[in-house]
């Protein structure tokens, strides 16, 4: 009886964490997450270089004319 305890316990997980399918979803999950992070990012970034850019005063060019 002793072996077939020890049998079950090994074959079962002891916690759905541990299961392997649930741990590459969860680190797909997290590099999802991570990418996500750091699009939000470069979106930001871009966006604030555009609005300073609009910001900049205008420049007017007056061509000398012969």
């Amino acid at each position: 009886m002793n072996e077939v305890r020890r049998f079950i316990d090994d074959a079962w997980p002891h916690s759905p964490l541990e299961v392997q399918r649930v741990r590459y979803w969860r680190a797909a999950a997290r590099a999802t997450l991570l990418v996500l992070l750091a699009f939000s990012g470069l979106q930001y970034y871009f966006l604030e270089v555009h609005l300073t850019i609009l910001a900049l005063p205008r420049v007017t060019l007056v061509a000398a004319l012969p």
